[in-house]
C-alpha cells in the first residue's frame, strides 16, 4: 500500500491510518510538524494544574499576591471545567483543591477587610 502523500510503499509495520488515509511515518512527522494533521494533539495544557498553581502560589509568595491570584483560579476553573485535561485519565480533585482554597484566601481577605471597617466601633470606649 504505498502512501497518500508522498507515494513511497509501506509495510503493515509503518503503515500509519489517520482518518482513512495511509501515511508513512516520515510524512506523519511532517504532518504533525506543520500541523497539516489537526487531529494529532502533541501538548495539552492542564488546566487544573494550573487553577491550583494560581491558588497556591502567590498565597506562598507573597501574601496580597492571592488577591489577584485566588480570582485567576476561581475564573480558571469555571472556564475550563469541561476542558480536557489530559491524554491519561485524571480526577477533577486539584480543581476542588484550587476552589477551596481560592474561596478561603478571599474569605479570609473579606475577613480582615470587615476587622478593619468595624475596628473603630470595637475600640471607641463606652460612654
Amino acid at each position: 500500500m504505498p502512501c497518500d502523500s508522498c507515494g513511497r510503499f509501506l509495510c503493515h509495520l509503518c503503515d500509519l491510518e489517520i482518518h482513512g488515509r495511509h501515511l508513512c511515518p516520515g510524512c506523519f512527522e511532517k504532518g504533525v510538524a506543520t500541523q497539516k494533521i489537526e487531529t494529532v494533539e502533541t501538548r495539552r495544557t492542564m488546566y487544573d494544574s494550573l487553577a491550583l498553581m494560581y491558588a497556591t502560589l502567590p498565597f506562598f509568595a507573597f501574601f496580597w499576591g492571592s488577591l489577584v491570584g485566588a480570582p485567576v483560579a476561581i475564573y480558571t476553573i469555571l472556564r475550563r471545567w469541561n476542558a480536557p485535561s489530559s491524554v491519561v485519565p485524571r480526577t477533577r480533585v486539584r480543581f476542588y483543591i484550587a476552589a477551596v482554597l481560592a474561596v478561603a484566601e478571599l474569605g479570609v481577605f473579606g475577613f480582615l477587610i470587615w476587622i478593619l471597617v468595624r475596628a473603630p466601633s470595637f475600640t471607641a470606649a463606652p460612654k
